[in-house]
């Protein structure tokens, strides 16, 4: 669905910054590859076309608040409470699109039979985003980052019996409920 009376024009590049659309703001991109961030105001609109990169697109406003459908373009189409319009163009099999919502996060991808956002399958017909499904495609990263636990010698599911070495705040109680993985003593 193309983007009614754009004010703006961009082509964006790998190097290219942040990229916020005000209230007001109607603007067509042509994306690259590489991974940009997009931001979209209340009262923004937005066509990315050519999508040929991993990219982040910021929207206001709760998921549910927002309806979906797939365009005659196959393009996902995103219609938020304040009027904006995000068409994002269909993404390759190899990358996907991450629309971040105020409550969350969903991954917009081609399956290759079906654009889907998150687990929501997108059709012609608008309906509104269903949190449940749309956030649960989202993994949580593995990134090996012990958050909290400990390092070096610790029993993982059970007590410590080795140093932390960093990363508790207050101690631990009992041991450790998951994620952790016990480094050998030398």
């Amino acid at each position: 669905m193309p983007l009614e009376n754009p004010n703006t024009f961009i082509i964006l590049t790998e190097m290219s910054p942040e990229l916020f659309i005000p209230d007001g703001g109607a603007v067509r991109i042509i994306d690259a590859p590489g991974s940009q961030s997009l931001s979209v105001a209340a009262g923004g609109s937005m066509q990315i076309t050519a999508v040929s990169g991993s990219n982040t697109i910021t929207v206001t406003g709760n998921a549910e608040e927002y309806q979906v459908f797939m365009d005659t373009a196959l393009d996902a189409v995103l219609v938020g409470p304040s009027g904006q319009t995000i068409t994002i163009g269909t993404p390759d099999l190899e990358n996907s699109q991450n629309i971040v919502f105020d409550n969350g996060t969903a991954e917009l991808s081609n399956s290759g039979q079906n654009l889907l956002l998150g687990n929501q399958t997108i059709a012609s017909q608008p309906v509104a985003v269903d949190p449940q499904q749309a956030f649960s495609a989202i993994p949580v990263p593995d990134d090996g980052t012990d958050h909290g636990g400990d390092i070096g010698g610790g029993n993982p599911g059970g007590g410590d019996t080795g140093g932390d070495t960093g990363g508790d705040t207050g101690g631990d109680t009992g041991g450790d409920t998951g994620g952790d993985t016990a480094l050998p003593m030398k």
